[in-house]
């Protein structure tokens, strides 16, 4: 709670969209602690994809690093008469190339809000590809999935 007042490790104040607020899942690994911060909705009817931290504790409870795991807030609302929604995508930077734990648990947290079969996480070199029903990830390389969807276009042209 000192941190997120005086945001001294992150250097930048912790936002809290409208009609949010901030939950904390810890997971301590037994050489470090990790206060993982997530944006939960005040609505019944929002995915919040984003605007999450990372706290690293060491074991006595000093406060070692705070990041940044996503750049931006994406509140994903359901489609209109209930339609289903496919997959969901969204991008990363460099710092954090991969799909984050909070996305996973953002996308299991909120599937009944928001249901969607797939999450898809893009970076400048790979591409994450969590199976929500099935709760599997798979990690491209970006150079990979970039042959695989130049393959399906072929194939769907006739060539």
């Amino acid at each position: 709670m000192q941190e997120m007042a005086s945001h001294g490790k992150l250097g930048e104040p912790y936002k809290l969209p409208a009609g949010t607020n901030l939950n904390v899942a810890l997971l301590d690994k037994g050489s470090e602690i990790r206060a993982y911060i997530l944006t939960g909705p005040n609505s019944e009817t929002l995915l919040p994809i984003g605007n999450d931290y990372l706290l690293t504790f060491s074991p006595a409870g000093q406060l070692l690093r705070a990041e940044k795991l996503h750049n931006s807030y994406i509140p994903i609302t359901p489609r209109a008469g209930g339609e289903a929604i496919t997959g969901a995508m969204h991008t990363h930077l460099a710092a954090h190339p991969y799909i984050t734990p909070t996305d996973i648990c953002t996308v299991l947290l909120y599937k009944e809000v928001v249901p969607t079969s797939q999450l898809y996480v893009m970076s400048k070199d790979f591409v994450s590809i969590f199976d929500v029903p099935k709760k599997q990830l798979v990690i491209l390389t970006k150079k990979a999935w970039d042959k695989i969807n130049q393959q399906q276009a072929k194939q769907k042209s006739g060539e």
